[in-house]
């Protein structure tokens, strides 16, 4: 499976698909001959009387062609000529390239399919369904670098979790075959992968629109191994930080999307026990609060006194002041967050020896004509 990832967009890449004299015959709408003068295209230079136009091979085998009124380079100069754009400019040479992709139906371009995510209604008519489309989200990865390494191990997350859960630094994003994101060191992007047409896309720095995504995944739930606990929580970022503690977690696709009984039920086949870990938000507490009521999930939350007046803190465990979990680990070490879960699993014991006991209890009634 490709999951949205695509290979550099370069010249080596262009030249394994197409050939320098494919490109010239597409945009000059002639064919290529060596060792004579022609008139130049209408594409260079209309009504050109002189044969001024001639092909031919340099030293590194680069078919280029030279007018010797105008015009002189290689096939992908001669796109920026006819597209208007410089090709000695990074984001020009980049245009350049899609544009050939384009046209020859290659890279992101090749095989783009519409996939059905559900029914809407045409209004002419209720009981008339239409399918819309999936938005394609498509990226060119980029090499990790020393910031991108001090953001994600600030939470105890490492180039190997980084891996597992297949998040890649972005260095191009093309929406719907439309280029909208270039690397800018200021605003990096990541990229969640969870399927081949599942994928979100996270800007850390940015104040508004951080998530761009074309899925409700359950973030996580491909991952998941039986275990004691689960978090349910708010975010990728943090299924990841609290996996460095080697905690199981999941999250839903934001602290809006409820989460559905049919992953309820494959969470609860997998774990004895179910926590909730929202921000200390009016849509974190609002999502902790649907949880406890439709699936009995203890909430936990991080404090934050701007909502003290809530008067949920005597109701649920709250631990510190910080955001979430990655927050918590960032600001008070690894030691400390280790320290933490010790106490928070102390906290439940009787709770989790009580529901072990009855799952045994239950189990046991299964092979015996009395449970224990």
């Amino acid at each position: 499976m490709s999951y949205g990832i695509l290979p550099t967009l370069n010249k080596n890449y262009i030249l394994s698909k197409v050939t320098q004299e494919q490109i010239f015959e597409r945009y000059l709408g002639i064919k290529v001959e060596l060792g004579t003068l022609f008139k130049a295209p209408v594409i260079l230079r209309p009504n050109d009387r002189n044969p001024t136009c001639s092909f031919y091979y340099n030293e590194h085998n680069k078919l280029r062609l030279r007018d010797f009124a105008g015009f002189w380079g290689d096939c992908f100069d001669l796109v920026g000529y006819v597209s208007n754009v410089n090709a000695n400019d990074k984001k020009g040479f980049l245009a350049i390239l899609d544009r050939i992709a384009r046209d020859f139906n290659i890279h992101k371009y090749e095989g783009t399919q519409s996939i059905d995510v559900g029914n809407t209604f045409d209004s002419r008519d209720a009981n008339t369904k239409i399918k819309r489309a999936k938005k394609i989200i498509q990226f060119q990865p980029r090499n990790w670098n020393k910031k991108d390494a001090d953001f994600w191990i600030s939470g105890n997350i490492n180039k190997a979790i980084l891996k597992i859960h297949r998040v890649h630094p972005i260095e191009y994003l093309w929406i719907d075959n439309e280029l909208r994101y270039n690397f800018n060191p200021k605003d990096p992007a990541y990229a969640y992968v969870f399927t081949e047409n599942d994928i979100k896309i996270y800007f850390p720095n940015r104040a508004k629109f951080r998530f761009l995504t074309n899925s409700s995944y359950l973030q996580g739930i491909d991952l998941i191994e039986p275990d004691r606990i689960c978090i349910i929580t708010k975010s990728y970022k943090d299924v990841m930080s609290l996996r460095a503690f080697n905690i199981q977690a999941v999250a839903p696709s934001s602290e809006s999307t409820p989460l559905k009984k049919g992953q309820y039920y494959y969470l609860r086949i997998h774990f004895n026990h179910l926590f909730s870990l929202m921000d200390f938000d009016r849509q974190g507490i609002k999502m902790a609060n649907k949880l406890k009521r439709e699936y009995n999930i203890q909430p936990l939350f991080f404090g934050n006194n701007k909502f003290e007046t809530f008067c949920i803190r005597n109701k649920y465990q709250i631990f510190n002041e910080v955001k979430d979990f990655y927050d918590f680990v960032k600001q008070n070490g690894i030691k400390a967050t280790e320290n933490l879960i010790i106490q928070s699993t102390k906290q439940f014991e009787n709770q989790f020896d009580i529901y072990d006991r009855e799952m045994y209890n239950q189990m046991y009634w299964l092979k015996k004509d009395k449970p224990i």
